[in-house]
Order: structure tokens, then sequence, then C-alpha cells
């Protein structure tokens, strides 16, 4: 063999032997890297919600200590050792107790401040605050009273409050559970059963009943 092919195939030797190493450094950097790691080690994570909410990303590797790897604020499902556990119990909006009917403990009468104005008679105050001609002659005002100016300081008035979700109304002069029944559209019946009247559908003069 002389020198020329020694060196050639000394040359090639070494370039053989420059690339397995180059090889078996890039497999091995390959194998070493976070990404793989992390993939292997993704199937055995497990997730915690915490009572506000929060999310947590456990490693429960048996062989090393519990790590917290990542927190997520997100609403999602609780598993834990692998199993999942109930979403969080919604909370169930309570029904409302129905309303309650007309109470006979409050005053049915209540008393405001008016100041007359021009125009007004006791026909339009009774008719414009629910009360009623007689019921104010019964508190001591009259036609003297309805001076533009005049203020009016006790004027009764139907309580509101006395029929809940109904309407109250001043009885008057020459009405009758009939006559009432038929101005709101209801029967005497449904009058006597909602006021209480006697087997005589008797109403009278300033009292306060409710109608529907």
């Amino acid at each position: 063999m002389n020198r020329r092919h020694f060196f050639s195939l000394f040359a090639l030797t070494m370039v053989a032997i420059l690339l397995a190493v180059s090889l078996a450094i890039a497999l091995s950097n390959i194998s070493n890297r976070p990404v793989v790691r992390e993939q292997a080690a993704a199937a055995s994570l497990t997730r915690v919600m915490l009572p506000d909410g929060t999310i947590i990303i456990l490693n429960p590797d048996p062989n090393r200590e519990v790590e917290l790897l990542e927190l997520i604020a997100l609403p999602e499902a609780v598993i834990i050792a692998g199993e999942e556990a109930p979403p969080p119990t919604e909370t169930i909006p309570q029904a409302t107790a129905p309303p309650p009917e007309p109470t006979r403990d409050l005053n049915p009468v209540i008393f405001m401040e008016y100041t007359v104005q021009a125009g007004d008679n006791l026909y339009s105050i009774a008719d414009r605050f629910n009360s009623s001609i007689e019921l104010m002659a019964l508190h001591g005002i009259s036609d003297t009273e309805m001076v533009p100016g005049v203020h009016i300081r006790r004027l009764p008035i139907a309580n509101p409050a006395y029929c809940p979700n109904r309407r109250p109304y001043v009885v008057r002069d020459r009405d009758t559970a009939y006559r009432i029944a038929v101005q709101f559209n209801t029967t005497a019946d449904i009058l006597r059963e909602i006021n209480n009247l006697n087997a005589d559908y008797r109403v009278d003069v300033t009292q306060v009943i409710c109608v529907p």
C-alpha cells in the first residue's frame, strides 16, 4: 500500500468516526428534550378544583414529591386521583310566597294633605283620590272648603295597603254590592267572598271594600 492510499483510508475512517459521534450526540439531545418529558408525564397529571373555582394541575408521580405545575382559573370539572367528581351544586332560587289576602288589621281610611286648586269640587276630589263626598263630610269637609288655595290637612282617602293586589273602593250613597260589581266588571258573589259580606250582600256608605 503506497502512502497516498494510506492517507485516503485514514481520512475516510476519521470521517466515519465523526459522523457516528455526531449522530450519538443528536440522539441524546432529542431524548432529553423537555417537550418529550412533558408529553410522557401528561397522561398522569391530576387536576383539582379549589373552592374558589381555580384549577391546579399536579404531578402525582409516587417516586417524587407532589409538584404544582400550573394554575388555571377556569370552571372545569374536578378530577382527583383520576376520578371525576360531580360539578359544584347549583343554587336553586327559592319560591316566593304568594301575596297575602286582604287584611283587616290595617286602617281602611288614611289621611293626606291637599291644597285646593282652581276648578276643584267635592266630586272631582273624590274621584281623583279614591274618596267619597260622604266620607269627606264625615270628617268635616264640605263645599265651603273648595276655595283655591285652601289647605286641607286631613283629606280622608281609601288606604291602598288595605287591599293587597286589589283596589280599595269607598262605598257611596245608593251603592249596592250588585251595582259595584257591574261597575268593576265582577260579580256580587266575588265581592262577598273577598270582603266577607253577609248573606244579604250588605255594604254601608263610607265603608271601604276591596274590588278585583
